[in-house]
């Protein structure tokens, strides 16, 4: 079994804010920087080739064109994004439902930042019907990378930069009433 999802999309905005690049060190005003043009798609879909296996997958490709009469450069983006997760769960024996995955996740250069790409792993087990367990490593070879900042004018990046979490263990238990 195989489903999958598209989208295309085209939009023209018109006075989109960005930071001044006369702030000071304390100040948070947005300038208008005319018109950009965003086009771009997203491809996305499951596929089930055995029984328990779950493979999925995304792609997105994003492009900005700024007008003829820009006032200050465009804002930095994510132009490609790519990820791939796969998940199997047991279906039959002492440990049914054990459930065990790992996928990779892919962001594409943005502004001064290069791309990256980081690796997840996941165990979880059902310890009864209302109650399960898991255990998630996430960002398994501990790469260093923004997972959000605040970009300025020429794509500079110059306030609210936030590092993603290092290589980080989760153990979780979820109940449901």
């Amino acid at each position: 079994v195989f489903t999958f999802e598209t989208a295309l999309f085209h939009s023209i905005r018109q006075n989109v804010g960005v930071s001044d690049p006369t702030n000071g060190p304390t100040e948070f005003f947005f300038a208008s920087i005319g018109e950009l043009t965003v086009q771009g798609f997203e491809f996305s879909g499951n596929i089930y080739p055995a029984p328990g296996l779950n493979v999925n997958f995304n792609f997105g490709v994003t492009d900005i064109e700024e007008g003829d009469e820009e006032l200050l450069p465009a804002p930095a983006i994510i132009e490609q994004t790519a990820s791939v997760y796969a998940n199997y769960e047991l279906q039959s024996g002492p440990l049914e439902g054990l459930s065990f995955g790992g996928g990779f996740r892919h962001v594409g250069d943005v502004g001064v930042f290069d791309s990256y790409t980081i690796a997840d792993l996941n165990l979880s087990y059902p310890i009864r019907d209302n109650i399960d367990l898991s255990f998630d490593v996430l960002n398994v070879f501990d790469e260093e990378y923004v997972e959000n900042a605040d970009s300025g004018p020429g794509q500079n990046f110059n306030a609210g930069t936030i590092l993603g979490a290092p290589a980080t263990a989760v153990f979780t238990i979820r109940a449901k009433y």
